[in-house]
């Protein structure tokens, strides 16, 4: 029997050895600290010592030769030795639990500390581009877009597969979508034929796999954002007329109970092709352009707005400026990915934690892309379809997933 690493474990109780067992097994200083530990609690770490030479470790093994040939004989062993060498005897299975629950804590954390990871989800059946996305009952609903026209398609999370679902009444690109109270909402965007902007407002029951009409937008809007907070509805930003028309900062609020939009406090720095995210009871808008203006100005703006007072305020602004992007809000924090600016598409994904106003990097994309459309479920981030093409169309089917931790603070 082989000894070399054995440890001696002691509970509640306190174990004493006495001064000649301690001198005979040269461990004063270790047996000492043995005694003198004591257990607080019901559940309590298990200190142990280790013979630390090699006397030590044959000293032990000869006291348990010993004990094997006096329990053969029948006869005890009337020193220390027994109850000591007994003791680690009956202590073998704890010794390997113990290690186990020792290694335990250093697998977890060494996974924790394992660098965050895209990897590839299950394509989309139909590629498109500027196209939106929402989560109802666990499933995500992607819409409309480039390639898309009126077609929807709902993503299982449980199952991981993707299913056709009721069309939209008209094909769109550019739209907005939410969700709010399991309904589906599809606001705006530009017609698939003539790309000017509409003022439609759809709701899409998951139940009955239908569309009804609710009240229009103020007015018809393309390439926004669209948010529920509060129990209602919020459109911000985008572009009036048709695609690449005037840049708008309006805001718009619409309250499903009574089916009828109204009119808030206009966003600083009116943009389009901006993220729009709903997060701690605020609006954040993020990075966009202006009437093909992709100056700093409007890439890498970020404004906030709080329903209670009406009112809006700058926050830190987008590291890596651009338009084209998109967000969502992942528990205490805002990512935003892909993108384009000038004849760049990004691949890049940032992340802005509320409590600290600061912007960290998340690991890019495989796959950079513009007009894509995204979602947050269960700690996972998705980025699902879009173009390749910085300014034009070459739309890819990834599907691309996270599994972030939401708590943790972005590298700066």
């Amino acid at each position: 029997m082989r000894l070399h690493g054995a440890r001696w474990f002691t509970g509640k109780s306190q174990t004493t050895f006495s001064a000649k067992m301690k001198r005979r097994l040269h461990m004063h200083d270790s047996v000492d600290q043995l005694d003198n530990r004591q257990t607080v609690g019901a559940r309590h770490a298990v200190p142990c010592v280790r013979p630390r030479s090699s006397e030590q470790q044959q000293t032990f093994r000869n006291a348990i030769q010993i004990e094997h040939r006096r329990a053969e004989t029948g006869h005890g062993m009337p020193s220390p030795n027994r109850a000591l060498v007994r003791r680690f005897l009956s202590r073998r299975a704890l010794l390997a639990a113990c290690a186990l629950t020792a290694v335990a804590p250093l697998a977890e954390a060494s996974s924790q500390q394992q660098p965050l990871s895209w990897s590839s989800g299950e394509p989309i059946p139909l590629a498109r581009s500027e196209l939106a996305a929402a989560v109802v009952d666990r499933s995500i609903y992607v819409c409309g877009g480039f390639g898309g026209g009126r077609r929807v398609d709902r993503f299982d999370t449980a199952t991981v597969t993707w299913t056709q679902v009721a069309d939209l009444p008209v094909g769109v690109h550019h739209l907005g979508v939410t969700a709010l109270d399991d309904i589906l909402y599809v606001a705006g965007g530009y017609g698939v034929d003539d790309h000017i902007a509409v003022d439609h407002l759809w709701a899409y029951d998951p139940d009955d796999d239908s569309w009804s009409a609710r009240a229009s937008l103020p007015e018809p809007t393309g390439a926004f954002g669209l948010v529920a907070l509060g129990g209602a509805l919020y459109a911000a930003g985008g572009a009036y007329e048709h695609l690449g028309g005037p840049a708008s900062g309006d805001l718009f609020r619409y309250d499903p109970r009574v089916d009828r939009w109204e009119v808030l406090a206009p966003m600083p720095t009116p943009r389009e092709h901006l993220a729009v995210v709903a997060l701690a009871g605020e609006i954040f808008t993020v990075g966009g352009r202006a009437n093909g203006d992709e100056g700093d100005q409007f890439a890498a703006a970020v404004e906030a707005y709080d329903p209670a007072a009406d009112a809006w305020s700058p926050r830190a602004p987008l590291p890596v400026p651009r338009g084209g992007l998109t967000g969502v809000a992942a528990n205490d924090s805002i990512v935003v990915l892909g993108g384009e600016r000038g004849s760049t598409a990004f691949a890049d994904a940032n992340r802005y934690v509320l409590a600290t106003d600061a912007w960290g990097e998340l690991p890019p994309m495989t796959t950079a892309r513009h007009g894509l459309a995204s979602a947050f479920l269960d700690g996972t981030v998705y980025a699902i379809t879009g173009s390749r093409l910085a300014g034009g169309i070459d739309n890819t089917p990834a599907v691309e997933i996270l599994q972030i931790d939401a708590k943790a603070t972005p590298t700066t």
